[in-house]
């Protein structure tokens, strides 16, 4: 993936990223991915974001009782994201691997990478897993841009 999308999952996510103060990770595939990879990190967050909500309603509306109660849920929340550790292309399918998932984050993971083995990995329209040398997921404009390239 190219350094601005890259960059741009780091800013988006630093939660699921920064390990030590550092981005430890880079992401081997194509730029097609990037709406999956970025909507599957933005699903991974969901209950830490909802939590934090819940906070800024409780503290715009002065509710005592409830921020608590909701700065608790944040910190419950924050703890239990995952840490994202690979991500990368593997037989033209997507791979996400994870440390501390749940089984509902699970589920989010394999629903992404099924989406990705049928997104074109390059440009992101529909695609198909093709062989022929290498195993990738290409449209058939970028397959056909491949096959030129290669004559």
């Amino acid at each position: 993936m190219n350094e601005d999308l890259t960059e741009q999952l780091y800013c988006n996510h630093p939660e699921l990223f920064i390990r030590n103060g550092a981005y430890p990770i880079s992401f081997d595939c194509g730029d097609g991915w990037f709406n999956i990879i970025n909507q599957l990190c933005y699903a991974l967050c969901e209950d830490r974001t909802q939590a934090a909500r819940q906070l800024k309603y409780a503290i715009e509306t002065k509710s005592t009782s409830r921020i608590a109660e909701y700065t608790n849920a944040v910190r419950v929340a924050t703890e239990q994201l995952p840490s994202i550790i690979q991500i990368k292309e593997k037989f033209g399918e997507l791979r996400v691997y994870v440390v501390g998932e749940s089984e509902s984050m699970s589920h989010k993971i394999n629903f992404a990478e099924r989406m990705a083995s049928c997104t074109c990995e390059l440009c992101g329209s529909p695609g198909r897993i093709r062989s022929g040398g290498w195993i990738q997921c290409r449209c058939d404009k970028c397959q056909e841009t491949a096959s030129i390239s290669m004559r």
